[in-house]
This record gives C-alpha cells, structure tokens and sequence, in this order.
C-alpha cells in the first residue's frame, strides 16, 4: 500500500510542475490568423493574404497605441495597413508608431493592425519585429502605448533565435525544430555592398 501512495505522489509531481508555468504577458507578434494561433503559412504567387499584428495575454484593459518595426528578409507586396480605431501611423514602413484616436479595447487576443500583402515568388519570407529607430523607451523591445498616457515594454513572440516571429513558404515545425531562417536583415538604409560583406 505504501508503494502506491508514492507512486501517485510521483504521478502528481509532473501535474504541479506544469501548474508552475507562467503564462506570457502583454506578448507581441505576427500572425496569419486573428486568434494568434499560426506563425507559419503557405502562400502561392500573387494570392492575397493578410498578416496580423496582436497583442496578447494583455495586463491592461486598452492600449491607445504601440511602435514596432515590422520587415521582411525578401520583397512582398503590401497593400495599405488597417489600423483599428482610427489608427494612424506616424513613421514610415517599416517603422510604426501608431496612435488610436479612441483606447482599442484588449481581449485575451487583440488585432493591432491588419497587414495585407501578396508574394510574386515563392520563395520564403520570414518576418521580423524589433524596436524601432527611435524608440520612447529605450531598449530592444517593441513598446505599447497605455490609457493612462503611460508606456511599457512588449514581449516578443519570437520564433526561435534571431528576430523572426512569422514565416511565409518555409518548414514549419511542431515541436521545436529549426526554422528556415533564423532572423530577419533589416534592410533598411543598407547597401547592396554592406550586404554582401556580411557573407564573405
């Protein structure tokens, strides 16, 4: 008898331990999906798709804005942003920084922006997030903007090392395999000879 009290003991320690996990909060990242489920997709040459940008496992009850920047490791066509709440953008793309003219009210999961776009190639994208230029704290972190005129640092969902948190036409593994590209080259005011530096 007193066996298998220890061994229900030894079966109960898992089940805590997994009780111990802490849940992320106020995690940012990309998604092809509004409920933040998939990071991954398929995508042929010149069908229409949309990205997502959400907050989830939020700490607060409404944002009025956020700034992130937001690329790509190969070309893709955008067509313009959605923004929720009469959102704007004042920065250029890559870079966001945008403001609500109303608090966007948060859920467990809450669309941010809508990003819709098409590939005319096949060949795999990863998507990157990081902070923008200028961030207004500063850090390597996107930053969300609360009700309360406060400001506070995001996690970043992030697909493994690296800056990649979405990946369009790549593998896509389940349990904790390698992802095609492990981050993103922000492109950005970068010339082709820096480039290609980097690879010799």
């Amino acid at each position: 008898m007193r066996t298998f009290i220890w061994a229900l003991a030894a079966l109960a320690l898992p089940i805590a331990a997994l009780a111990q996990i802490e849940q992320p909060e106020n995690l940012l990242g990309v998604y092809f999906d509004e409920s933040a489920a998939s990071s991954g997709r398929t995508a042929a040459p010149f069908e229409l798709f949309n990205a997502y940008v959400i907050l989830s496992y939020p700490t607060m009850s409404a944002v009025t804005g956020w700034e992130a920047g937001i690329d790509f490791s190969d070309p893709v066509h955008m067509l313009p942003a959605v923004l929720p709440h009469g959102g704007s953008n004042s920065l250029a793309a890559p870079q966001y920084s945008v403001a609500y003219t109303t608090p966007l009210p948060c859920g467990a999961t809450t669309v941010l922006m809508t990003l819709p776009m098409f590939l005319s190639t096949p060949e795999t994208r990863c998507i990157g997030m990081f902070a923008v230029d200028s961030p207004s704290i500063p850090g390597s972190l996107p930053v969300l903007f609360l009700n309360d005129s406060g400001r506070q640092q995001a996690q970043v969902d992030f697909l493994g090392s690296g800056n990649a948190v979405a990946q369009i036409n790549g593998s896509f593994p389940i349990h904790g395999g390698a992802w095609d590209c492990a981050g993103v080259v922000r492109n950005e005011g970068c010339t082709w000879g820096v480039l290609k530096s980097r690879y010799r």
